[in-house]
């Protein structure tokens, strides 16, 4: 689901990225990007429950692949989102 979100926003990220205007679309890269990380991790710690079905294995491995094809699509927005936003002020000064 995770990689389908992200070929599904790549349109408006790499549109993003020519025309260099904010739309927002950066906040989505990264949430779609951290969302394919946790999703990564849980399919990479759920192969070893197919230790005795190499089937099942290589299609948890293409499932990875495409995953990390779909993420490569939206990392350039989101690192460009990640960049751009202002860092808090460490104490905030009242009033």
């Amino acid at each position: 689901m995770v990689a389908v979100a992200c070929l599904a926003h790549a349109p408006r990220a790499l549109s993003r990225s020519r025309s260099r205007e904010a739309t927002g679309s950066g906040v989505w890269s990264l949430a779609l990007m951290l969302l394919a990380a946790v999703a990564g991790v849980w399919r990479i710690v759920s192969l070893g429950s197919y230790v005795h079905d190499p089937h099942l294995i290589h299609v948890g491995l293409a499932e990875l692949l495409i995953l990390l094809a779909a993420v490569a699509l939206v990392v350039p927005d989101a690192a460009r989102a990640q960049t751009a936003a202002p860092s808090p002020p460490l104490y905030p000064r009242p009033g």
